[in-house]
């Protein structure tokens, strides 16, 4: 084994000085593709000395690949040196050999190779596509500068035609068509513009048989073709056209922000050590006590949920379901720290700018918790998105503020927040309760709402009620708890002879619960402590008549393991809304259904 060790040994420094040479003269021996794992198939039974030795030289071996990286697209092309590249050569590691490339890709790779003060080789020919967001002529030079956009990036491509007379289908060409183009990538031969900002343009000529540029004309018909790129609608004038709206720049920026907080969420879950856990979105449970989205049945009148079962009970409706909350529940019980995100639906009302039957929440359960972390958490989670946002997205955030110079201002102040529980302080968050906020309607002025002169404890707060708490306190955020029982669901703990946030005695039939009422979205989340004590808790579902076999394993739960917890739900397009400042729920949501 000695002796097979020191050959290795050799071999391996042999290696490492034909290396220059083989890669020079083009030639690389086969079977160095092989190398690593001809030794990770290895399989040593001696002592720990003599493996440890050996180890060093097949850790010898690695570090070569930490020099080599190979580009190809089948194992029989590795033979090829032309495939073997440095790991800093950016000319060679690059999405441009692919048949197509993304306008995104390509400005990646350039500021890659910028960035790096990496030579670039360029000319390089690439094929593209894209829709053309501006056309400019400059006749007496025989020249077109065309700005695409392929919705991979808000920046624009600069295509240059040289010769344009020989493109007879210029002469007709539109904003809004498409255009598929093979040129050349160079260096701009002039300063760049407020149009576009990159150094490179991509350039296409007649006389290059490898130049080629087609056209796809839309229709001249407005109503086929409502929304054109590079012009500036309407919110409201968008809504009328979900399938097109994806190609204004606007939108745009808000469905990427959307996604890169629906990324950062599983990020931060991940970094607190909760476990996502989906939940079905067919129930028989009702636990919000809501209008739900009942299934339609067959025209015999049998239910869905009896459909090739003999054995199920019948007569039992299925909904799509309101909340995860008691299935996250379920496996909080055995995996302590759970969430979720996903859709949820209700039949309430949807023509309002809040409101959607398909919605999108976030939620989340953790045992021996309280109201205060898990309002700290919300609104950490808040503060981390627009944090997020603000680093990683910034071409987003600069394009939706040339239509609201506030917008960056905003996402800055939400970056700010800190939670105090002195509701008379000036932090960016409140917390009040219900009490307080009884109180805070009746001493304010309703304005022309005759109506909403008094407020009667016991009654639910209604949106121009949330409007007029988060203009007293200067539409920051606000935390309201200990709402009354009587309007509450029945899983939530009683409160009864506790303390409040502001040291007085709970004399009232309340319960350990909070709502968050934030600018633009209005109530974006709500929590509380659950009910853990069997008794209790079965008393309040008999009370309530609340019952099933779905709802038999959710109270027998109790029977068996003793586990205070709370949960919290988020809704995720309200929380788009507040990142976005946007006061209509359909302005956020890819495809919104309110009309079911």
């Amino acid at each position: 084994m000695f002796i097979f060790i020191i050959f290795c040994k050799i071999f391996v420094n042999l290696l490492v000085f034909i290396q220059p040479f083989s890669s020079a003269s083009g030639f690389r021996p086969k079977f160095h593709n092989n190398l690593n794992t001809s030794f990770i198939l290895c399989n040593f039974r001696e002592n720990n000395s003599i493996n440890d030795n050996f180890k060093q030289g097949v850790n010898h071996i690695f570090s070569l690949q930490d020099h080599v990286s190979f580009q190809c697209n089948n194992v029989g092309e590795l033979d090829s040196v032309d495939n073997v590249s440095t790991s800093t050569d950016c000319k060679r590691i690059n999405p441009l050999e692919k048949n197509s490339v993304t306008i995104s890709e390509l400005i990646q790779h350039l500021n890659m190779c910028k960035e790096s003060n990496t030579p670039m080789d360029v000319p390089f020919t690439v094929n593209t596509r894209g829709f053309v967001q501006e056309i400019r002529r400059i006749n007496s030079q025989n020249l077109y500068f065309i700005d695409i956009n392929d919705g991979s990036t808000l920046a624009n491509l600069q295509i240059v035609v040289n010769k344009a007379n020989n493109f007879k289908e210029l002469e007709l060409l539109k904003n809004g068509d498409h255009i598929y183009a093979s040129g050349t990538i160079d260096k701009r031969r002039g300063v760049p513009s407020e149009r576009s900002l990159s150094d490179f343009d991509l350039y296409i000529n007649h006389d290059n048989p490898e130049h080629k540029l087609k056209i796809h004309k839309y229709s001249e018909n407005e109503l086929e073709n409502p929304v054109i790129p590079n012009i500036e609608y309407s919110d409201e004038y968008l809504r009328k056209y979900t399938h097109f709206r994806f190609r204004n720049k606007q939108f745009r920026s808000i469905i990427g922000i959307r996604s890169a907080i629906k990324s950062y969420i599983h990020e931060f879950f991940q970094s607190k050590n909760f476990t996502e856990v989906d939940t079905p979105c067919l129930t028989h449970m009702n636990c919000e006590n809501l209008v739900p989205l009942t299934l339609k049945t067959p025209s015999d009148g049998t239910s869905l949920d009896n459909l090739g079962s003999e054995n199920t009970e019948k007569n039992i409706p299925v909904n799509l379901s309101s909340t995860g909350q008691m299935e996250l529940e379920f496996a909080c019980y055995g995996l302590g720290k759970v969430w979720k995100i996903g859709p949820s639906f209700r039949a309430e009302r949807s023509d309002t700018i809040r409101h959607a039957n398909e919605f999108w929440m976030i939620e989340a359960e953790l045992p021996d918790t309280t109201l205060k972390g898990m309002i700290n958490l919300i609104q950490e989670m808040v503060r981390g998105c627009a944090t997020y946002i603000l680093q990683k997205h910034e071409d987003y955030v600069n394009y939706l503020n040339n239509f609201n110079d506030k917008y960056k201002d905003f996402l800055v102040h939400l970056v700010s927040i800190r939670y105090l529980i002195d509701f008379q302080s000036k932090a960016n968050i409140k917390l009040i309760t219900y009490d307080q906020a009884v109180n805070i309607l009746n001493e304010t002025d309703s304005g022309s709402d005759k109506l909403d002169k008094v407020f009667e404890w016991g009654k639910r707060l209604s949106e121009p009620q949330e409007r007029r708490l988060l203009k007293h306190f200067d539409k920051d955020i606000i935390a309201i708890t200990n709402f009354p029982e009587s309007i509450t669901p029945f899983y939530m703990k009683p409160t009864e002879g506790t303390i409040n946030f502001d040291g007085s005695v709970n004399s009232k039939s309340t319960v350990e619960n909070f709502d968050i009422l934030a600018p633009f979205g209005y109530e974006i989340a709500g929590g509380s402590i659950r009910e853990h004590e069997y008794e209790v808790l079965k008393r309040k579902m008999d009370e309530r008549k609340v019952g099933g076999e779905d709802y038999e394993k959710y109270i027998n739960l109790r029977k068996n393991i003793y586990l205070p917890h709370g949960g919290f739900g988020v809704g995720f397009d309200r929380l788009v809304m507040l990142m976005t400042m946007k006061e209509n729920i359909k302005d956020v949501t890819p495809f919104p259904v309110t009309k079911v």
